[in-house]
């Protein structure tokens, strides 16, 4: 099974740390269709007097198809097709009705279901044969796909994390990884939510948004669906830790990255160099050492989308007990997050395991504190599919 993919979601959270899920891909028409139409443009093909005065008064006005197509292209692209060269772009489309026309004429195309008559295909192209894509009757709009960072969020940060560096550093990651930590097998159950005691105290939040005037006045939000279209959620924290999740039909969590959706379509070899949330495993045999297994790894010390870490690996050896897999074959993987990468100046490895069911690979084991053990982390299965750790004890999750 070497080069699977899974897909493994990371967020930051409150004392930095890791989210593991798995997530299946879904629709993404609807972020692309609100305003495609505003990029079509009709001509007549017919050559018309001009009116009005001016340098130009009375000289002929060219319209053909050509300009209508071009008129779908985004900047980006129609900068690329006058170069009117050969390479590839990778391009996604807007697509009103059949997407026959246009799935033919691009090389590794992927189109979504239709939503409300609109499909969103995703592909590559030669950038000479743009014009030609865009002129399908069907085709509302072409944009280019950017994977580098080209925009920044507007303000500023709102809690901005002190950097470690140097010696202080050192001991950190030295603390976490050698320290007296708690196993997650010996930890207490996390702390419940206290919302009720702080909701009757009209702060935080409640003040800065005025929820609590509307509370007094009996909205309380039962009943009705909130989508989140937001990253950075902390599923450890108190009030989400024990929150409902939505599955897909095989019962794993439904979590769905955009992004990494267009990376594994038209950009598959971010995924190899480990720049996607989407992450590959490597299958390893065990080393059997008593009631331990030991499986050798390198994991990914670079490259990065956030962080200049070079491309690079480091070899270490790995160990759980041995129970943990019914046939003695295993995968790891690189967890993709660049908080952990950052801190820890590698990335720290997952194992995925058939605890139940030899070849059945339904267990998941993150080191999150990069001791090279998994012995002591949570099992990240279908009905609890959050990885945390309690490392002091105290009831709250300290890495997630």
């Amino acid at each position: 099974m070497h080069g699977s993919r899974t897909r493994m979601f990371a967020r930051p959270g409150r004392r930095g740390y890791l989210f593991l899920v798995f997530c299946a891909c879904s629709a993404l028409v609807a972020s692309f269709a609100s305003g495609a139409a505003n990029a079509q443009t009709t001509g007549s093909g017919l050559a018309q007097a001009g009116h009005g005065s001016g340098a130009h008064a009375g000289k002929p006005i060219v319209s053909s198809k050509a300009d209508s197509a071009i008129g779908k292209l985004d900047s980006k692209l129609q900068k690329a097709y006058s170069a009117n060269s050969t390479k590839t772009i990778p391009v996604y489309l807007s697509v009103v009705g059949s997407t026959a026309g246009v799935m033919g004429k691009l090389q590794n195309a992927h189109a979504t279901t239709q939503a409300r008559g609109v499909s969103l295909v995703v592909g590559r192209i030669p950038a000479n044969q743009l014009v030609k894509l865009a002129s399908g009757k069907n085709v509302v709009a072409v944009h280019r796909i950017t994977f580098k960072l080209d925009g920044t969020p507007t303000g500023t940060e709102e809690n901005p994390l002190a950097k470690l560096s140097g010696a202080a550093k050192s001991k950190a990651v030295a603390k976490v990884r050698n320290g007296k930590d708690v196993p997650y097998s010996q930890a207490p159950a996390p702390r419940p939510s206290r919302f009720e005691q702080f909701k009757k105290l009209n702060v935080l939040d409640a003040k800065t948004h005025n929820f609590t005037q509307a509370w007094n006045q009996g909205f309380t939000g039962k009943g009705s669906t909130v989508a989140v279209f937001d990253g950075g959620t902390d599923w450890s924290h108190p009030d989400l830790i024990g929150a409902k999740v939505q599955r897909r039909a095989d019962g794993w969590p439904d979590a769905y990255d955009p992004f990494g959706t267009l990376q594994w379509l038209a950009a598959p070899d971010q995924i190899d160099q480990g720049l996607s949330w989407y992450t590959e495993t490597t299958p390893e045999t065990c080393t059997v050492a008593g009631n331990k297994c030991n499986v050798t790894f390198d994991t990914m010390t670079g490259p990065s989308r956030n962080l200049s870490n070079p491309p690079g690996t480091a070899e270490h050896t790995y160990s759980f007990p041995k129970s943990w897999s019914k046939s003695g074959n295993v995968m790891l993987g690189s967890h993709p997050d660049d908080y952990a990468l950052d801190f820890y100046g590698e990335r720290p490895a997952f194992l995925v395991t058939d605890s139940n069911t030899a070849g059945v690979y339904d267990t998941i084991y993150v080191d999150l504190n990069d001791d090279y053990s998994f012995a002591d982390e949570k099992p990240v299965t279908k009905e609890s599919p959050r990885s945390w750790r309690d490392i002091d004890g105290d009831g709250y999750v300290d890495l997630s």
